[in-house]
């Protein structure tokens, strides 16, 4: 069979793609994972190399859980537990920039730990609905009995993994803020 781009049959044939009706099922998911082994976030270069499909740079990075994110999450928590239901973004910000004058959205970067998750988007003409909820982990978390890890890796947007140590929310908030007069705030 001539291909539809040359006037010769130049190209071998793939066994993968075979030309029949249809692609075996098993041979496209082998070889897709095994592309996906090979181009995973972990056979990347620690300082990135550029995507060789759309030329974004394709680097791991490592984020750590910050003393604005905590103290966002015991906010987020505080409220949550006088509503019982879900918290806008902006509600929590009001709180924050008590703090900090800024809005950084070091709220949402708490989904990655597992601590938060967002409510999904029901409305085609915003790009989120702003809406949180803290997970069973994010309160225990906030309330001093839980761990987490210090620092999540991301990579495309997505958790990867966990690096640094186990600390609890007072080490996460440091020495800027105390753990008593937010949650007595």
């Amino acid at each position: 069979m001539k291909d539809r781009f040359y006037d010769d049959d130049r190209h071998p044939t793939l066994p993968l793609f075979e030309q029949s009706d249809k692609a075996d099922a098993e041979k496209v998911e082998d070889v897709v994972g095994m592309i996906s082994d090979a181009l995973g976030p972990t056979n990347f270069i620690p300082t990135g190399e550029p995507c060789v499909t759309c030329g974004q740079l394709a680097k791991e990075y490592k984020r750590k859980l910050y003393s604005s994110m905590a103290m966002a999450l015991i906010y987020l928590c505080r409220i949550h537990k006088q509503t019982g239901g879900w918290v806008h973004v902006n509600d929590v910000t009001k709180k924050t920039l008590r703090h900090f004058n800024n809005r950084n959205g070091d709220m949402a970067k708490l989904e990655h730990w597992g601590l938060i998750y967002q409510k999904t988007n029901e409305e085609t003409e915003k790009r989120t609905s702003g809406l949180w909820k803290p997970t069973a982990e994010g309160i225990c978390f906030a309330l001093m009995d839980g761990k987490v890890m210090s620092h999540v890796k991301i990579f495309n947007g997505e958790s990867t993994g966990f690096a640094g140590e186990l600390i609890d929310i007072n080490q996460a908030l440091g020495e800027k803020f105390s753990y008593a007069e937010l949650m007595g705030d």
